[in-house]
């Protein structure tokens, strides 16, 4: 986010779905491609316009190249870990289909990994301190919805439609991201934002 506005990040997380696909793929079982019937030929295609897409929407307008590659790349290394995660959910909740508590200990060891390197990383102690309401906002909305809800629900998709299902949905974001960077941050729309 540091590197790239929040559209720009929405954007190139469009490619979630191609990383998810592919991994999916490879790994046989989780998702199975057949190239000699229309379905498989369209998940291959639409895997292809995704990733071409996200890359035309981004390269059209971007911030300055050594910004822009490296929150590309960051973004990138985001969508790679976060199919992986999707893709890993199938076999875990295979093993264990307590959706809820499943969620809980995923948020719990993520809390736990955070703290430890946000140990390291950030010794000012007055930074860990919330200064007002805002940042407090912030994080109860993290904390619930987007973690707590968003991961229950996701649990849910994939125990049912798998995790290609899950990630398609992915382009919605951009849309959203848009719109509400556009209400709240003022950040300005390009035309590149239309072409597809």
């Amino acid at each position: 986010m540091y590197y790239l506005s929040p559209t720009y990040v929405s954007t190139i997380e469009n490619s979630l779905s191609a990383f998810t696909f592919a991994m999916a793929a490879a790994l046989g079982r989780v998702e199975q491609v057949k190239i000699n019937e229309k379905y498989g030929i369209a998940k291959v295609l639409g895997t292809l316009i995704c990733i071409g897409g996200a890359t035309i929407i981004t390269l059209y307008k971007g911030p300055p190249l050594f910004n822009w590659t490296l929150g590309c790349m960051y973004s990138v290394g985001d969508c790679l870990a976060w199919s992986g995660w999707l893709v890993l959910q199938v076999p875990m909740l295979k093993q264990y289909p307590a959706r809820l508590s499943f969620t809980t200990l995923v948020c719990f060891f993520g809390l736990v990994q955070v703290l430890c390197i946000a140990a390291f990383i950030e010794t000012d102690m007055e930074r860990w301190k919330i200064h007002s309401e805002g940042e407090l906002f912030t994080i109860l909305y993290i904390g619930v919805v987007t973690t707590g809800i968003a991961f229950s629900l996701q649990a849910w998709c994939i125990n049912r439609g798998g995790p290609l299902f899950v990630a398609v949905f992915q382009p919605l974001q951009t849309v959203l991201v848009a719109i509400m960077a556009f209400i709240f941050f003022g950040d300005k729309l390009y035309s590149g934002g239309y072409v597809l």
